[in-house]
């Protein structure tokens, strides 16, 4: 794991927040790339990583208050079979930063929404995606259970682009299945 983004993360989990604010998470993703806005390479993904979420002022929206999230996972992406694409199996590690909003419907049941921008770095470049660095926007929601522990289920939706820096770029878009539970 490089070592400036677990500073990074660090850093910002503990600023302006006590420790009973916050809450930890362990995230499993599974999914695969949907081909369209400009992409070819149909590729299956597996990630997983620590997540870090507490109340934030900042990211309230209108009355309802926020959180600041903070993901860093690792990712392994391979490309499907196809005549015309060539097959690149690739391992990332990315870091996100969201704002997302909680509600409980009932003591042990909500839903979430979380809106974010993140960046990812990869061991090997892919059809779609020219750069080893790349931008990654997230869309995220689902639903909460609190039973013992508090877990997650939901989708993310996850663009990855260089942003016109290196080759084609047409970028990388993601669908994933996400189980996340938290573990304080």
């Amino acid at each position: 794991m490089p070592r400036p983004l677990t500073l990074l993360l660090a850093a910002l989990a503990c600023s302006s927040a006590s420790a009973d604010e916050g809450k930890w998470f362990l995230s499993f993703h599974t999914g695969r790339s949907v081909v369209w806005i400009g992409g070819e390479d149909e590729r299956e993904a597996f990630a997983m990583g620590i997540g870090y979420s507490r109340p934030d002022p900042r990211m309230k929206a209108g009355t309802r208050p926020g959180n600041l999230d903070l993901y860093l996972y690792f990712e392994r992406s391979w490309s499907t079979p196809q005549d015309d694409v060539p097959h690149v199996a690739s391992d990332a590690v990315g870091f996100l930063a969201a704002a997302s909003w909680e509600d409980m419907w009932t003591k042990e049941f909500g839903t979430y929404l979380r809106l974010g921008w993140g960046i990812q770095v990869q061991n090997r470049t892919s059809n779609d995606l020219d750069s080893v660095l790349n931008s990654s926007p997230v869309l995220g929601f689902g639903m909460i259970f609190r039973c013992g522990s508090e877990f997650r289920i939901g989708v993310d939706y996850l663009h990855l682009s260089n942003g016109g820096t290196a080759g084609r770029n047409l970028g990388q878009n993601q669908l994933m299945v996400s189980l996340t539970v938290r573990v304080q």
